[in-house]
C-alpha cells in the first residue's frame, strides 16, 4: 500500500515523499492511504478527505493568443508600405 505525505499544518500534498507500506504496517502521522481525485490541480486534505483548493482561472488560464514572429511583423510592415503607396501615397 503507498501512503502520500502532506503537511500537517497546512495540509498540502507533498508530491515524490510517499512511503510503500507493508501489510498491516500504520500509517504514520502526516501520510493517509486515500488516494487524491483526479484530476486534481492544488490538494490538501482536511478532515480525513482531500480537497482541491486551485480556483478556475488555475485550472483554466486564459488563453494567450500567439505573438506574431518576426518574419509576420516584417510582412505586416511590407504590406502596410505597399498599400501606402499604391493607394495614395504622397504623389
Amino acid at each position: 500500500m503507498i501512503a502520500l505525505k502532506f503537511d500537517i499544518k497546512t495540509g498540502a500534498w507533498m508530491p515524490g515523499e510517499e512511503l510503500q507500506l507493508k501489510e498491516g504496517q500504520e500509517i504514520p502521522k502526516g501520510y493517509t492511504n486515500k488516494p487524491i481525485p483526479e484530476p486534481n490541480w492544488k490538494p490538501i486534505f482536511k478532515n480525513g478527505e482531500w480537497i482541491e483548493t486551485a480556483t478556475e482561472e488555475e485550472k483554466n488560464p486564459p488563453i494567450q493568443p500567439p505573438q506574431p514572429t518576426e518574419i509576420e511583423k516584417r510582412l505586416q510592415l511590407v504590406e502596410s508600405a505597399l498599400d501606402e503607396i499604391l493607394l495614395g501615397g504622397g504623389l
